[in-house]
């Protein structure tokens, strides 16, 4: 089934979560102090504060915000509203964010659609996985959840769909559907860089998951209204051009100064280089004693 012709409304699209560090430095206790201020706000709105600890940090949380203090800084996850709320905030305060959810969230009060199944009709089509797709499946819950996931949670990116009514427990309204796309790596630094200089708007939330989509021959309950594309991923240089990289700018200024002043010998014998002599294919050496 297409979705093509189907433009439902949305009720939500933002961002879904946000884990972000910062070194132990001026900049993670500013960070440390920004969901501190927060979380305290929150607690204040009737949200149980309890103790939070991950990877060897240590500090509170609330329903949708979290903070840690360790050795390496600090380390704050904003999820639902203050992910969309202060997205911006922590994209400047946070020297790394390790991982990123974006949702879209329709409502299909007539029941036209179910993605799970459908996407999964779509998929089954193929006889074999197509060269270049990733990992794909479904898993149900007995008692309504039902989930379509594109991809590996170690992957950069995940994709997941799913009635939002019954994994919230009814707190969604009926025929409430979640698209998610989990991101880590290269695509959570490439959203903390876009946040930074642009910002994350709900158009380029809902176009960007349509593209996650489309991608796959799949297609999407709404109409995308701007077009976007993936974030190439970054190709670290090899060690060893890193290596020449540095010698050219650093090393060498050192090695012409002390071949002027010195030789060339006690350059490379200083570096544990091989000296090098060539043969005189002309006489040049002799003629030069008969001078």
């Amino acid at each position: 089934m297409t979705y093509s012709t189907i433009n439902l409304p949305i009720s939500e699209a933002r961002c879904d979560w946000i884990t972000c560090t910062a070194k132990h430095d001026e900049r993670g206790v500013e960070l440390l102090h920004f969901a501190i201020g927060w979380l305290e706000g929150e607690a204040k709105l009737g949200y149980k504060q309890t103790p939070y600890h991950l990877h060897g940090y240590q500090g509170f949380q609330t329903k949708h915000i979290r903070y840690g203090w360790g050795e390496h800084g600090a380390l704050v996850v904003l999820s639902g509203d203050a992910a969309a709320e202060y997205c911006y905030s922590v994209a400047v305060l946070a020297d790394h964010w390790s991982r990123v959810d974006y949702c879209v969230t329709v409502r299909d009060e007539a029941g036209e659609i179910n993605p799970v199944q459908h996407y999964r009709d779509e998929v089954k089509r193929h006889a074999t996985k197509p060269k270049g797709w990733p990992e794909m499946g479904r898993y149900e819950e007995m008692w309504g959840g039902d989930t379509f996931y594109i991809g590996r949670r170690i992957s950069p990116y995940y994709l997941r769909v799913y009635n939002k009514t019954a994994e919230s427990d009814g707190d969604y309204p009926p025929g409430s559907w979640r698209w998610e796309v989990e991101m880590k790596r290269h695509a959570s630094e490439a959203a903390q860089a876009r946040a930074r200089q642009s910002g994350i708007n709900a158009s380029y939330i809902g176009a960007f998951l349509a593209n996650e989509l489309n991608r796959l021959g799949l297609t999407v309950p709404w109409s995308p209204e701007i077009s976007v594309k993936r974030d190439p991923q970054i190709k670290h240089r090899p060690d060893a051009d890193r290596k020449v990289k540095w010698m050219e700018t650093s090393l060498r200024p050192s090695v012409d100064f002390v071949t002027e002043a010195l030789g060339v010998d006690r350059v490379l014998t200083a570096l544990n280089l091989p000296h090098i002599r060539y043969a005189d294919p002309v006489g040049l050496e002799a003629a030069n004693r008969t001078l």
